[in-house]
């Protein structure tokens, strides 16, 4: 992922050094006299989480706000309960490359022909995935308490 970029742009997987050499060069070679694209050379590079927690077989994130401050050398983080989770188009499957499988960005969803048939299904509120998590997860994880979603999440030292 560039440094800088958003929305879901110049987001690749791949799965070996080779293939992201790659890319690279493909990607440089095409923007070299581009001085607008020279300031996304910088690049977060990552190890993919292979076994991630999935909520109906898809991928998902939270978007919320978070809001930290310090008080006496302690850090303390509040998340909005108003966040939402954003889900994935398609299930999950490591073998599959396809970006509509493993990014949940709407920018990047919207763009494939099946979008406004399961735009419904890409979407979740905390209240949601809180009974889902009580439904699903915390069932196979008993030291984690009911409602962890809406009475734990928010508040994190």
């Amino acid at each position: 992922k560039p440094v800088g970029l958003s929305c879901g742009r110049e987001v690749f997987i791949f799965r070996s050094e080779q293939q992201l050499e790659n890319i690279l060069n493909e990607y440089h070679k095409n923007t070299r006299n581009n001085h607008y694209c020279t300031l996304y050379y910088n690049r977060l590079v990552q190890k993919y989480i292979e076994n991630p927690l999935l909520i109906n077989k898809h991928k998902f994130d939270i978007r919320t706000y978070l809001l930290c401050i310090c008080i006496s050398n302690e850090i303390l983080c509040f998340a909005a309960q108003t966040g939402y989770l954003r889900l994935s188009m398609y299930e999950y499957d490591l073998e599959n490359l396809n970006k509509f499988i493993h990014l949940t960005n709407q920018s990047i969803q919207i763009k494939n022909k099946d979008f406004s048939s399961v735009k419904h299904n890409t979407g979740m509120t905390m209240e949601e995935f809180n009974e889902y998590f009580n439904e699903y997860i915390q069932p196979n994880m008993p030291y984690i308490n009911k409602d962890w979603v809406l009475n734990e999440l928010p508040v994190r030292k």
